[in-house]
């Protein structure tokens, strides 16, 4: 059985570096994939490191839009695929904003599926 998990993050100032710490969910047994989700423009903007239960999962300066879900592409045309047991591990990751946003603050969503 496939269930989500969302961490929602703000970014509040242009240029700003946001850390974020999670714990998944109780029950999920692994991550097959995630992407993002922002109303704002993200081009150039950056995650400094992306780790799953301390396993590094992207490379250092891996474009945020590339992950990110929109009009044209849909979430499983933008997902990053992975298969990574994480039964209450931790989601760490530092999220570096480009300054192209319309408006601050606002936020993004990372969207992981997981399988239970």
């Amino acid at each position: 059985m496939y269930k989500t998990q969302t961490v929602e993050f703000q970014v509040n100032s242009k240029n700003e570096e946001v850390d974020v710490s999670e714990t998944t969910t109780h029950g999920h047994k692994k991550i097959k994939g995630f992407f993002i989700e922002s109303s704002e423009d993200i081009s150039g903007s950056y995650f400094r490191k992306f780790e799953l239960n301390k396993e590094e999962v992207l490379a250092d300066k891996f474009g945020a839009n590339i992950l990110k879900e929109n009009a044209a592409k849909s979430w499983k045309d933008v997902m990053w695929n992975c298969d990574i047991e994480v039964a209450d591990s931790e989601i760490r990751f530092d999220y570096v904003d480009s300054g192209k946003a319309s408006k601050y603050p606002y936020s993004c969503k990372i969207h992981f599926v997981n399988i239970c």
